[in-house]
Order: C-alpha cells, then structure tokens, then sequence
C-alpha cells in the first residue's frame, strides 16, 4: 500500500504525457514501500525557484525530464561522477538539507542496447567494430547522457546532429578527452551523416513527443540496405521519446530494416537505477503496460 503523501516524482515541462509515475507507483506497490510518486510542472525558468521553495524539505527523490536536467546539474550541491561527465542529471536525492544528482539515462541507455543486440543479432556497446559511427540526434541533456553511454562503449566515432550548432560544438568540447572522434553537424545536414552509414542512431531530441513536431524523414532505409549488402548487422536505432504505444518515429526505423526501440525500455532501465538509488531495492519486471 501506499501513502497519499508525495515525496517522490517527476518534474519537467511538459510532464502531463510522463508515464513514471505509473512504473514507480506499480514497483512501490510490488515491494511494499509504503511511498507514492507523482508528477511536478514545472515552466522553464522556474526550476530553480521549484527546487528552493517547493521541493526541499518536502521531497526526498525527484526524476527531472526536459527541459531541467542540465538545470538540475548546475543546482544540485553534489553529483556522481557519471552525473559530472554529462552535465544532465535525471535523478535527485535529497539528504543533509541539499540535493545530490545522479544521471542514470547513460547507464539505462547501454542496457537498452545491450539488451535489443541480444535479442536481435545486432552491434552491442560491447562489440570491437573498427570504425564504428554512432550518430546522434540533439544538443540537449540526453545527447550528453548518450555520449557518455559512447565513452563506455567501443564505439570509435559520433557524429552529433543539431537544431543549435553551437550547442553540438559545446558538448563537443565537453567530451573531447573521451576515447571518441566526435564532429558535428547542422540540423540540415541529417542526409549527409545518415549517408555514413551508422551502426546506431539515437534520437535524444524531443520531437515525436506528445506535442511537439515529429522528427523530419530521414534516409533509413537506404542506411539498412547498405549494411545488408555489405553483410553487416541491421543497424540500430534507439528513440529516446516514449508514449502509449511505439512512437512513429520507432516504428518507421523498424519497418526500414533496422532494429529499434523506442523511449519506453529506456524509461524501464534509468527508472529502475533511480529506483534502486532511492529504496535500495532492485524492481522486479515493470507492468504489463511496459513490456
């Protein structure tokens, strides 16, 4: 059972579409922690004023989702050294009257793609792969999380792809002692990197959410025929966004060849990191809704 007190939940903007709060409640609920998760809307510019005024004190644990997570990261008083190399966090604890920020979507990303490679035959984060690209598609929060993912793998190269160049040459920077080449592109330019012929593409930008535009066309199913004449792997893609059911932008890479995923396993994976970080107990399987 759980209490109607809050003291867990979500804080981002907009966060109406956010389906933690039934993963959480169905795993607090499952373990018998007697804790209830909700949602906070918080407005960009307000975050700061959210987290003094409202949060402390009051909560113990928030997952912030856009546009505060690179926010949080400036804010909180201590962050992990995962939390530290992407600039985001996703994750806040709260104890000795301050905040202290982990990033767990890095680390639920590389499960997610260790997990669709398994099943599927595909390049894992794991696998030697000379020259390997992996291109990603925003500047944001989750760009930084999915390079830090990279920076774990063995992966070679990234290509960065951004609606704000200089928001790409900034994360850029922040990585270049990461065993990666990273360059960077302009937002028109997703034709000529997609040409590159990646082994995975991450969309780490919020279009296809509930709200927002969807994502542009973009040439995937030449990408898979190259790699099937070439006798590699489909390549993969991971959309970070999530909704009800596969997102459109999912569905169009897995009906072009490759083997993709969208937002809602990595939802599951970075969910079940923070719930581990604040109960210290690992869920079980999420709801049926999930899988």
């Amino acid at each position: 059972m759980t209490t109607a007190k809050t003291r867990y939940g979500v804080a981002g903007w907009p966060v109406e579409h956010s389906r933690s709060p039934e993963l959480h409640n169905f795993w607090l609920e499952e373990t018998g922690i007697a804790e209830h998760y909700g949602k906070f809307a918080v407005a960009p510019g307000t975050f700061a004023e959210f987290l003094r005024d409202t949060a402390s004190g009051a909560l113990l644990g928030l997952n912030i989702t856009v546009p505060h997570k690179e926010e949080a990261a400036r804010l909180c008083a201590s962050r992990s050294q995962t939390a530290r190399r992407c600039g985001a966090v996703n994750t806040l604890v709260f104890g000795d009257d301050s905040w202290h920020g982990e990033n767990t979507d890095a680390g639920g990303l590389l499960s997610v793609w260790r997990e669709l490679a398994a099943e599927n035959g595909g390049v894992s984060p794991d696998t030697e792969a000379a020259d390997s690209l992996a291109v990603i598609l925003g500047a944001g929060g989750m760009a930084r999380a999915t390079l830090a993912a990279l920076a774990e793998s063995k992966t070679t190269r990234a290509a960065v792809v951004a609606r704000t160049r200089a928001r790409g040459e900034t994360l850029a920077r922040d990585f270049a002692g990461a065993n990666l080449t990273i360059s960077v592109h302009d937002w028109t330019e997703r034709d000529t990197v997609f040409a590159m012929s990646p082994s995975l593409a991450v969309n780490a930008t919020p279009l296809g959410l509930a709200g927002a535009p969807p994502m542009p066309s973009l040439p995937l199913a030449d990408v898979a025929a190259r790699a099937r004449d070439a006798g590699r792997p489909p390549p993969m893609f991971l959309d970070t966004v999530y909704g009800a059911a596969e997102t459109e932008l999912a569905r169009r890479a897995r009906e072009a060849g490759w083997l993709a995923s969208d937002g809602r396993r990595l939802l599951v994976a970075q969910a079940r990191l923070s719930f581990e970080i604040w109960f210290g107990v690992e869920p079980g399987d999420p709801p049926p809704s999930f899988r």
